[in-house]
């Protein structure tokens, strides 16, 4: 079943409605006891976007922390932490305009609570593309996203000091 019920019914956050929606994944922080739930738009229900949870220690039950709609937009695939844990990249499109090109969310990691802040960064990619997950690789310099409707792989260098990403010479 699914662990995060206030995804699909019972959210209390003042943006969002009860009811519908899908959660698609689930990605940890570095640490373990912090995770990020990422959820599809259903219906055109406002409840896509990122969720922060933590989880116990002891029984790995999760809880939703509250207030934690950190990226309302539509249909983010996935959170992907880099290797040091400092950035997370969220593939997604942003809400407004409608058909806008999709763009990896660039977010510094706080490492003590887990909370995501946004980072002005972004990577667009082109219009037409579908949103596929980010991948970092183990040494963290690089990320890259696949695309299931134009061939090819999205490579971007990482900035170390930033988080930014700056597309890769020949990418995609």
């Amino acid at each position: 079943g699914n662990p995060f019920p206030e995804l699909n019914g019972g959210i209390t956050d003042p943006g969002c409605q009860v009811g519908r929606g899908r959660t698609q994944s689930i990605t940890f922080g570095i640490d373990g006891l912090h995770g990020y739930a990422t959820n599809g738009r259903q219906m055109g229900l406002p409840n896509a976007g990122v969720w922060q949870f933590t989880l116990d220690a002891t029984t790995g039950a999760p809880s939703l922390v509250a207030g934690t709609h950190i990226l309302p937009c539509n249909s983010p695939t996935s959170v992907t932490i880099e290797p040091g844990g400092r950035y997370a990249y969220i593939p997604g499109r942003p809400d407004t305009p409608v058909n806008a090109a999709p763009v990896i969310f660039i977010h510094r990691v706080d490492a003590t609570t887990g909370a995501l802040t946004p980072l002005a960064a972004g990577a667009t990619i082109e219009a037409s593309a579908s949103i596929g997950d980010v991948v970092v690789d183990p040494s963290g310099r690089f990320a890259y996203q696949t695309d299931s409707i134009n061939p090819g792989i999205y490579a971007f260098a990482i900035d170390g000091t930033t988080g930014a990403l700056s597309p890769v010479p020949g990418s995609p």
